[in-house]
């Protein structure tokens, strides 16, 4: 009985082995196992201090990201930040303007971003892109462009062709949707392969109906299955350095809504967003350092850096900041500590 068993389990191997190689050899070596993606781990590029600490450190190549909020929190600054750290290690980034509100003056500052290589694709006079077109770039680039950055400035903002004919005031279907699921099925089996990121910006927009939830999301629901890495603002303040000063930037509150990874939904971050920088990475890792005690606050504005084996005393976060940035071997020190800290590193 057992000789039987092994003579079928002999013929189960030999059909399986035929029926691979047949399809090898009809459509190529499309064939792996789990060692394959052991074999080739995914590269993560940087986001912030203290968005990595609730990313898995950063963004892993291959993935679609949404960007989400209302108006005037940071949604575009994060996105150029994060184009500078990927331009920093080599990718090339496309950025889709199309709302068509970016200016020179939101390049300026940014760490890392070469606007000279950055390339913008927006409506110029004469040629009004439309949803489709956009969409269409998109697809071409994610497909022509192995390991690019896309960056989708917003798909709130996408109209298509028949709403571009229509007549203010007319009201139908939303076929904006209809195309965004179109794409993200068409790119779905393109982008692991490809090593893309997508970044996908939307808006909270009001619900003025009165029923359910205060605000709705635009992009429609085929955005949230090709998702990997979904953040959403849930708040934004003024950043300033002490009462009644004027703001030097704004703070997010930003939240994980979707998993990918070891990225887990409901995780909260605060981003400082400096006007004319961006990211204040620096600023983001001393708050860090400080909730986590390696900074220690000590008196009237105080700290005592304890994460240094001669631990100086410093007044004024402004001037741990600064000490920080003129110490590279500090703040590289104390930024693997707090990886560390939260399983990053």
């Amino acid at each position: 009985m057992a000789k039987k068993d092994k003579n079928n389990e002999d013929q189960i191997e030999e059909s399986t082995s035929n029926s691979m190689d047949d399809i090898i050899k009809k459509y190529g070596d499309i064939i792996a196992n789990g060692q394959h993606f052991i074999d080739h781990p995914k590269r993560i590029i940087s986001v912030s201090p203290a968005l990595n600490n609730i990313l898995g450190n950063g963004i892993h190549e291959g993935s679609f990201v949404v960007l989400a909020g209302p108006p005037k929190v940071g949604k575009s600054l994060i996105a150029l930040h994060f184009a500078g750290n990927a331009q920093k290690v080599g990718r090339k980034v496309f950025y889709l303007n199309i709302e068509g509100r970016i200016k020179e003056r939101d390049l300026a500052g940014i760490k890392h971003l070469d606007k000279s290589k950055l390339t913008i694709i927006r409506s110029i006079k004469g040629k009004i892109l439309t949803a489709e077109e956009f969409l269409r770039i998109a697809k071409q680039l994610i497909t022509d462009e192995p390991e690019s950055v896309i960056i989708l400035d917003s798909v709130s903002q996408l109209c298509t062709e028949k709403e571009m004919d229509s007549n203010v005031g007319d009201v139908g279907r939303n076929n904006v949707h209809i195309s965004l699921g179109t794409f993200c099925r068409q790119i779905a089996g393109i982008l692991p392969i490809n090593n893309n990121i997508v970044i996908a910006i939307t808006h909270l927009i009001a619900n003025t109906s009165g029923y359910g939830s205060p605000f709705s999301e635009s992009g429609g629901n085929k955005i949230k299955y090709q998702v990997d890495i979904k953040l959403r603002a849930r708040k934004s303040i003024d950043w300033s350095l002490g009462q009644d000063k004027d703001p030097i930037g704004i703070i997010t509150t930003w939240e994980t809504e979707a998993v990918a990874g070891n990225v887990t939904p409901g995780r909260k971050a605060e981003s400082y967003l400096r006007f004319g920088l961006g990211i204040d990475v620096v600023a983001e890792l001393v708050i860090l350092a400080i909730n986590t005690g390696f900074i220690e606050k000590k008196g009237a504005g105080w700290y005592i850096l304890s994460f240094l084996e001669d631990k100086p005393k410093i007044q004024g976060q402004e001037n741990i900041i600064s000490y920080l940035q003129n110490n590279q071997e500090s703040y590289d020190k104390l930024y693997k500590l707090i990886q560390d800290m939260f399983g990053n590193g």
